[in-house]
């Protein structure tokens, strides 16, 4: 890269020398020459052209991990002496959302030209340490990611040395000569990546879900001895679920998934009708656990359209007592298959999903098959789901799920019936 700059200097100066080796001028003569006169008294069309359609530079400027801040501010003061600084936050905020580093020359070609269809120049900053560095490094490229410069520089308590910042500077005006944009910007040259397009490199996202609602559970069972049921008051229960979200491609259309979701109930008080017509009131806990994976696929590359998708896993729905009752602990388990849809509204200020789910049930447990209940059964139900995006990175859910299991005995048929819904909050880590 230096040697570019050295290359430069002597095209400069082939231009030069001719105009140095020109015969002196003829003495000034005492006539006035008309057009010059002209030219002096009014300033040339030419001159008023230059003047109105010339635009600062403008410039980005990007810490590497680890840079110190104070180093980081002072080079970005500097460069405001030779260009326009554009918003760095908004580039970083986009690259990490789709998974990238924002310093790497791919993600610069990537997200560069389409938020700043005119930038001019991108400076990537680095340091030998994250403290009491004595190097910083500084790689100038355009906005499609092209390295111009490479760089390094010697600094004294995380800051630049009165030789560096002149260097700097000469380095920035070297780079912005070798850069050359048309008018109009990104249109006339091509390239870059229209707003909202799949960018190449894998992207993935993590959300964490925790959050507080209510609850309610319905069971009956016939027995060669009378009908078991039980019913409960509304509980409060809570609710944590981890996602891990990958796409292929940064903003395709389509994304792969798993989740792992735990519901449990709190203070629950469960009325046990007995065969003899009694009742009876006991602490229980009523708990769901279910995991999956889960793809899901945008029907238009819009990050604004509808999205469907699919999702197969195991889920466990169980109720156990503190103190004995009629009704022995059980758990219903078995494969479980969920087909979503995902409606954006608002630029996805609000997204709509609902997602029915059947579950085929594989084992009741040892208790229930004790009394007579076969060991399989069916499940059906699902979830509705209401997101407000409050930042870019939290969301607040409100959901509600509802499940009804059938289940076969000898004496005649069973079912469990499950209701929760909750509020939560979301935090999507990229």
């Amino acid at each position: 890269m230096r040697r570019l700059a050295f290359v430069l200097g002597l095209a400069w100066l082939g231009v030069a020398a001719p105009l140095s080796a020109q015969e002196p001028e003829d003495e000034p003569s005492d006539v006035p020459d008309e057009a010059s006169s002209e030219t002096a008294g009014e300033p040339s069309e030419l001159s008023d052209l230059a003047d109105e359609s010339y635009e600062p530079p403008t410039v980005l400027v990007i810490g590497q991990r680890g840079v110190p801040d104070v180093l980081l501010d002072e080079v970005r003061a500097l460069l405001a002496q030779a260009g326009t600084l554009v918003d760095v936050g908004g580039y970083e905020r986009e690259a990490r959302s789709r998974g990238l580093a924002p310093d790497a020359p791919a993600t610069i070609a990537a997200i560069a030209p389409e938020l700043f269809p005119d930038l001019d120049l991108v400076l990537v900053v680095g340091a030998n340490r994250p403290s009491r560095a004595t190097l910083v490094s500084l790689a100038y490229h355009d906005r499609f990611g092209l390295q111009i410069l490479d760089e390094e520089h010697a600094i004294r308590g995380n800051l630049l040395t009165d030789e560096s910042r002149a260097r700097t500077l000469a380095e920035v005006r070297l780079a912005l000569a070798v850069i050359t944009r048309p008018r109009g910007g990104l249109p006339q040259l091509g390239g870059g990546v229209a707003p909202g397009a799949a960018t190449p490199g894998l992207a993935v996202r993590v959300l964490i879900e925790a959050g507080a609602g209510f609850g309610t559970r319905e069971f009956s069972v016939a027995t060669a001895a009378g009908v078991l049921r039980l019913d409960t008051a509304i509980f409060p229960s809570a609710a944590v679920q981890l996602s891990v979200d990958i796409e292929p491609v940064a903003r395709g259309q389509l994304t792969l998934g798993a989740d792992a979701e735990y519901l449990t109930s709190f203070a629950l008080v469960t009325t046990d009708q007995r065969i003899d017509g009694s009742t009876r009131e006991t602490a229980s806990r009523s708990q769901r656990i279910a995991a999956g994976a889960r793809f899901s696929y945008r029907v238009e590359p819009s990050l604004d359209a509808v999205t469907i998708g699919a999702a197969l896993g195991w889920s466990a729905l169980s109720f156990s007592s503190q103190a004995p009752v009629s009704l022995p602990d059980y758990t219903l388990q078995g494969p479980v298959l969920t087909l979503a849809l995902s409606v954006p509204i608002a630029s996805r200020l609000v997204t709509i999903t609902l997602a029915p789910e059947a579950q085929w049930i594989v084992d009741v447990g040892g208790a229930l098959r004790a009394i007579g209940v076969d060991a399989s059964g069916a499940s059906v139900g699902g979830s509705a789901r209401i997101r407000f995006r409050v930042l870019e990175q939290f969301f607040v859910d409100v959901t509600y799920r509802e499940s009804h299991a059938f289940l076969s005995a000898a004496a005649g048929g069973g079912s469990d019936v499950e209701r929760f819904a909750a509020v939560r909050l979301v935090y999507s880590a990229m």
